[in-house]
């Protein structure tokens, strides 16, 4: 969405300086009331998996890129940046970790499961969350 309203914007600013430039368009004011939106701070984009699956994916989609959602294992924080609900019927508590196949599942409060596709652990670069955990076979849950 980032790449496609920048696309789109460029696209209009080329069009519209131009007009307004040589006074064939005419500028409006805005009306109606402004208002602020408080900035968000990393706290706001840590992931509570005792949420729903649909408020967990929507606080990855809203986070990313910047300042991208978090979790942490180990006391290691750890970014996700791709996850989908999943359709597997897995028993996982939330939070809870479980690999089915090649999948990463993850438990959530309303006994659904996210598929994780896209982490980026701390100090490491952006990697598939099956490549991750392959790395990490020992872990079982995100930290509280």
């Amino acid at each position: 969405l980032l790449q496609r309203l920048a696309h789109l914007g460029i696209t209009l600013l080329n069009e519209e300086l131009p007009r307004i430039y040589a006074g064939i368009h005419s500028l409006s004011t805005q009306e109606g009331t402004p208002s602020s939106a408080p900035k968000i701070a990393r706290k706001d984009a840590k992931i509570d998996f005792s949420g729903s699956a649909q408020e967990i994916i929507n606080l990855i989609r809203a986070m990313n890129p910047e300042p991208g959602a978090w979790t942490q294992i180990d006391n290691e924080p750890i970014r996700i940046f791709e996850a989908r609900i999943s359709s597997e019927s897995v028993a996982c508590e939330a939070g809870a970790i479980a690999k089915v196949q090649d999948s990463v599942l993850v438990g959530c409060g309303d006994e659904r499961l996210i598929e994780l596709h896209l982490v980026q652990p701390a100090g490491r670069k952006l990697m598939s969350a099956s490549d991750w955990l392959r790395g990490h076979q020992q872990l079982v849950k995100f930290d509280k």
